[in-house]
């Protein structure tokens, strides 16, 4: 995957090159200057650019004033840094910017570091392009649970997911407030209500209903959702429908191992909703292309289907309304 990323690291930088040069008013769009200002004579490139600006494809929702306040103010792109493999903590670190989970204060001084340092880089002044903020972080601020320190530097692929269930500073990071529940979408494999720690298709209602449940009102809910069968019997949209038990998606992350593999990908979307808790919008992060942007609803929908593994966060209806509607 480091080959492929390096290439796509420097196809992204001409692509940003030049995308500054069509943006400049001033400068004529016409492929031999544009050629000569940049010093790339990827003309397949220089066309890509030009389509993409005359078609708006980097546009295809129109923010308001609201919309770029609250994204510039609660979120920036963890930038892959290359040489090691760290999109999957990288995902976690955007995890931990979600609205809601960073106003925390928690017991581990590992996450409340990461958190401290999250919160710094959103308070500093920032006077560029508000999608276009992109931040390495430092190592000493990478979150690993207690013992796993070798997986900063073993450039291999590791479950973001588990970070959220180890130890850090030997504590429990369960006052985060999270349940983690898998949701297999497979074939029926028994009458139980659990299997092997399961929740099965057979039994998907019980889901909804665990997750209306008035006891557990304080709790946000990860829901590891893993599509076991090529003959799908669920519907990704469900996962957008339990606001009829009064929780919302607010964060994606998503395995691809459709694009990458030896290692695979992890990338992640936030979702933003309307002051009548519609969806209004997903951003989304992917560190391996560099890359923080605004997609519509029905596009995520779309591309969602090609993958088989989601991690899904769900908020109760006051913290979405509180923490993701732009306002």
């Amino acid at each position: 995957m480091q080959v492929n990323a390096q290439q796509e690291s420097n196809s992204k930088f001409k692509y940003e090159k030049i995308k500054k040069i069509l943006n400049n008013p001033a400068v004529k769009f016409s492929l031999s200057s544009i050629g000569v200002v940049a010093g790339i004579g990827t003309l397949g490139l220089v066309a890509r650019l030009i389509y993409d600006k005359l078609n708006n494809k980097n546009n295809e929702i129109k923010l308001d004033a609201n919309d770029k306040k609250f994204i510039a103010k609660n979120f920036f792109l963890c930038k892959w840094g290359g040489g090691n493999n760290l999109c999957w903590n990288d995902v976690f670190i955007q995890f931990l910017m979600c609205p809601d989970i960073r106003c925390g204060d928690y017991k581990s001084e590992k996450i409340m570091k990461t958190i401290n340092w999250i919160n710094k880089i959103l308070g500093e002044k920032y006077n560029g392009d508000f999608l276009d903020r992109k931040i390495e972080v430092p190592p000493d601020v990478r979150p690993v649970p207690d013992g796993l320190e070798s997986y900063l530097t073993d450039g291999l692929g590791h479950d973001p997911i588990k970070m959220i269930w180890g130890k850090y500073n030997s504590r429990n990071f369960e006052d985060l407030k999270v349940v983690n529940y898998t949701y297999v979408c497979h074939y029926p494999i028994g009458n139980e209500l659990f299997k092997d720690g399961f929740i099965t298709y057979s039994n998907r209602p019980c889901l909804l209903n665990y997750l209306g449940d008035p006891n557990n009102r304080e709790k946000n809910y990860i829901v590891n959702i893993i599509v076991k069968s090529k003959k799908i019997l669920w519907n990704l949209s469900e996962c957008f429908q339990l606001s009829t038990r009064n929780y919302y998606p607010t964060y994606i992350i998503v395995h691809d191992d459709v694009h990458y593999t030896n290692p695979t990908h992890v990338f992640a979307y936030y979702v933003i909703y309307d002051e009548n808790m519609k969806i209004k919008y997903f951003l989304k992060v992917d560190d391996l292309k560099q890359n923080m942007k605004i997609v519509p609803k029905d596009k995520v929908l779309k591309d969602l289907n090609i993958y088989s593994v989601f991690w899904f966060v769900f908020s109760r209806g006051d913290i979405v309304k509180k923490y993701y509607v732009p306002r």
